[in-house]
């Protein structure tokens, strides 16, 4: 496993708040869907993921990763939709 940034040995992680506020990283990302795409971008290297999952889960701290490919990113935060849920997206790199 991996927090940015960038390890070679497992996906890439990020968690934030969603919304306007000082403490927010994403802003709308809970309006992604399966298929859309999105950027990182690293040491001037830019990567384009897809959106391969997107699923809500309960606020208990965990997430349970069956597959570790060295290319996924896994963005997550809090649900706007569902106050007790955290929504979280898979992509893979393309």
């Amino acid at each position: 496993m991996s927090i940015f940034p960038y390890n070679k040995d497992g996906p890439i992680i990020l968690a934030s708040h969603s919304g306007d506020g000082f403490h927010s990283y994403f802003k709308k990302l809970e309006e992604l869907q399966i298929n859309d795409s999105f950027y990182l971008k690293e040491k001037n290297i830019e990567k384009k993921y897809i959106i391969i999952k997107k699923e809500y889960k309960d606020k208990d701290g965990k997430l349970q990763l069956k597959n570790s490919d060295k290319d996924l990113v896994i963005l997550l935060t809090c649900s706007k939709i569902n106050k007790d849920k955290q929504v979280y997206f898979i992509g893979q790199k393309i």
